[in-house]
């Protein structure tokens, strides 16, 4: 899977991804971490990546219903649940199949995920 991290999601992140063995690059490196969503959308799309973020008006189907874009991940972090983010998200990625992540948006907080297609 390749994937896009918006710029709200941290470096640790970062490196949990790819100690995994998840491809990844970041807006920043692409000299676009100023992007409106639009863009950041049109660019994950242009790569075929899942985007990774912590904006939550990713979230919100009916500006980005699941289909239209190339597959979300919403990490619905705040400091106390960073590492339990992180283990869901390790979980999210084992189970599903990546096919059924392209197109689809995944919601990641502290309890659980689930998956809008």
């Amino acid at each position: 899977m390749k994937s896009l991290l918006d710029h709200c999601v941290t470096g640790k992140t970062r490196v949990l991804l790819e100690k995994a063995g998840f491809a990844t690059i970041a807006l920043k490196e692409l000299g676009k971490a100023s992007a409106p969503d639009s863009e950041v959308l049109a660019i994950a799309k242009s790569r075929e990546a899942i985007l990774l973020t912590c904006d939550l008006e990713f979230g919100n189907v009916l500006i980005y219903p699941p289909g239209s874009h190339s597959g979300i991940i919403l990490l619905r972090i705040s400091q106390a649940t960073e590492n339990q983010v992180h283990s869901l998200l390790l979980k999210a990625l084992a189970e599903i199949d990546p096919s059924l992540l392209s197109r689809s948006l995944v919601v990641i907080d502290k309890n659980k995920y689930r998956v809008r297609r």
